[in-house]
């Protein structure tokens, strides 16, 4: 009897958070967010699945499929997971043009502050940044950043 009552608080559980995914997919599809990758596809199909578990559920027929049903939910729901957080990676990582950076400062000012720069100025940055912990890669490049940085300075 007990079991019996598990089951049907499990059930309604489950049929309440297929409720609620497939009114996510539907407020996404109003919006037009989320129509790629059949992103939308796959909120409603986990639903469905959602509803076929609940009914296994009620009817305390819980058998091996119901535990493969189960399995795939969850898989399909981390993968969602992970499509939402590629695609707002992908949002944040939006191009920007050239010429947004062009308006900037530009190295025509360095000159005047090039001068107001020592040489143990420019060992103290190379320090600052080896101490970074840098790959020895960059750490290599940075070097010769500085040293190039060192060698301009003198010819100057």
């Amino acid at each position: 009897m007990e079991q019996m009552a598990n089951a049907k608080r499990i059930a309604a559980q489950q049929r309440a958070l297929g409720q609620a995914l497939q009114q996510m997919a539907e407020e996404m599809e109003s919006s037009g967010t989320g129509a790629e990758d059949n992103f939308l596809g796959d909120l409603s199909g986990i639903a469905k699945a959602m509803e076929d578990v609940a009914e296994d559920f009620e009817v305390a027929q819980i058998r091996r499929k119901t535990i493969q049903r189960q399995q795939e939910i969850l898989s399909r729901m981390l993968e969602a997971q992970h499509s939402l957080r590629k695609r707002d990676k992908e949002e944040k990582r939006k191009a920007k043009t050239a010429e947004q950076f062009l308006e900037k400062e530009t190295p025509q000012a360095l000159p005047e502050f090039w001068d107001q720069i020592d040489e143990d100025d420019l060992d103290k940055a190379l320090s600052r940044a080896l101490n970074e912990r840098f790959s020895p890669d960059y750490q290599e490049i940075i070097r010769e950043y500085f040293h190039q940085l060192k060698k301009g300075k003198a010819n100057r």
